[in-house]
């Protein structure tokens, strides 16, 4: 059994992340035609767009490299989360159906959304009088 890092406190927003992956080995919740079976489930493959659930977010990621039991995300919009959370992985298959799941193992910040905007600086334009 792998053994869980400690949760940080805080939530880092997140443009990229590498994640410790486990993958299903049959699709839920669809058969193969003509098949009694589930169909089995291809690998993750580099550049492959894929929903990821965190927390209560969903996001699209692209596989941006893919290893044995890591594959590094780069999320199409920003989300909070920390190093630890437990994800959820879907691929389009007629509808999104989940794939796998995985842990955040590295987190790379989105500077986007931590630096502060040349407006927070600037005086208001509001009227005096308002």
């Amino acid at each position: 059994m792998r053994r869980r890092k400690p949760r940080s406190t805080q939530g880092v927003s997140s443009a990229e992340s590498d994640v410790y992956k486990r993958q299903l080995r049959r699709l839920l919740g669809v058969k193969s035609e003509g098949k009694t079976k589930q169909e089995r489930i291809v690998k993750i493959k580099k550049g492959e767009l894929l929903l990821v659930n965190i927390g209560s977010t969903s996001t699209g990621a692209n596989v941006l490299d893919c290893k044995a039991e890591a594959i590094t995300l780069q999320l199409l919009g920003p989300v909070c989360t920390e190093i630890g959370e437990t994800i959820a992985l879907s691929r389009r298959v007629a509808n999104w159906r989940l794939i796998g799941w995985g842990e955040i193992i590295k987190v790379y910040p989105c500077l986007l959304y931590t630096s502060p905007s040349p407006r927070d600086l600037s005086t208001s334009r509001m009227p005096s009088s308002a």
